[in-house]
C-alpha cells in the first residue's frame, strides 16, 4: 500500500507543516511509535513544479518533506520499487496499514481545507487498486459513513450535472432540433 499526497511546489506549506507536526507527535506516542518506520515506507509526499517544457517531481517520505536536502527517488525508481514490493511475497501488513491510516485521519488539523490523496495497493492477484480520497479525514470514517458521504456527494452533484446537460442541449443547432437564436 502507498498513501500518496500530491502537492504543488508553492502550495500552503504552513498547513502542511502543521499536519506534519501533528503526525510526528502522534507517532512519538509509545503505543504507536512502531508506525514511524511504516510511515516512511508507505506515506509519500510528491511535490511538483512545472515549467512550459519540464515537470520536476520531488518524491520523499511524508515525514521528511521539510528536509529539502534529502534526495528522493526518480518517478521511475519509485514505481519500480512499488511494483517490486507488490509482487514479492511478504508478511501481511493490512492491520498495520489500517492502524496507520487511522492515525493519519486523526492528524489532519482544522476541518477547513482538508487534503486529498491517492491510496494505491496491489491485491493477491497482482492487480493494481487505487482509491481517491478527497479528504484524509475520511480515512477515519466507518465504511457505512464513508458510503453515505459519497452518496451525499453524488446527490449534490446531480443538479449541476442536469444543468450542464440542459446547457449543452440548448446550444444545439436548429438542424439538430436545438434552439434557434
Amino acid at each position: 500500500m502507498r498513501l500518496l499526497e500530491f502537492k504543488r511546489f508553492r502550495s500552503n506549506n504552513i498547513k502542511e507543516a502543521s499536519k506534519l507536526l501533528h503526525l510526528k507527535r502522534a507517532l512519538s506516542v509509545p503505543v504507536i511509535d512502531h508506525l514511524e518506520e511504516l510511515s516512511r515506507e508507505v506515506h509519500w509526499y510528491l511535490e511538483s513544479e512545472s515549467s512550459s517544457s519540464v515537470l520536476n517531481l520531488r518524491i520523499v517520505p511524508y515525514l521528511d518533506f521539510t528536509n529539502r536536502a534529502l534526495p528522493g527517488p526518480s518517478l521511475q525508481q519509485f514505481i519500480d520499487e512499488m511494483v517490486a514490493e507488490a509482487i514479492s511475497v511478504g508478511q501481511d501488513k493490512s492491520e498495520l496499514y489500517s492502524e496507520y491510516l487511522d492515525v493519519v485521519a486523526k492528524c489532519q488539523g482544522a476541518p477547513k481545507g482538508g487534503s486529498g490523496a491517492l491510496i494505491v495497493s496491489v491485491d493477491g492477484g497482482g492487480r493494481l487498486n487505487y482509491a481517491v480520497v478527497e479528504n484524509l479525514r475520511e480515512l477515519g470514517l466507518s465504511l457505512s459513513r464513508y458510503h453515505q458521504l459519497n452518496q451525499d456527494r453524488q446527490i449534490s452533484l446531480q443538479p449541476q450535472q442536469e444543468l450542464q446537460k440542459h446547457n449543452v442541449r440548448g446550444r444545439e443547432s436548429p438542424e439538430r432540433g436545438g434552439h434557434s437564436l
